[in-house]
């Protein structure tokens, strides 16, 4: 899922399949510092951090929902 920050994170493209399988996405936090907040339908609630410059460096956590 592809959000735009100028409009509002508005959704602008999403992406079939198992990898597109995200069912609630959120930013979270202030001019400072923002998180992204995804759910996905695999029952993993995922943190990311949209300020880091390497891929697989932005996954701050995850749990599991029940």
């Amino acid at each position: 899922m592809v959000l735009d920050r100028r409009f509002d994170c508005r959704t602008i493209r999403t992406m079939p399949g198992a990898k597109g399988s995200v069912r609630d996405l959120i930013v979270f936090g202030d001019k400072d510092k923002e998180f992204l907040i995804a759910v996905g339908c695999d029952r993993y609630l995922r943190v990311y951090d949209p300020e880091m410059e390497q891929q697989h460096q932005t996954l701050c956590g995850s749990a599991y929902l029940k």
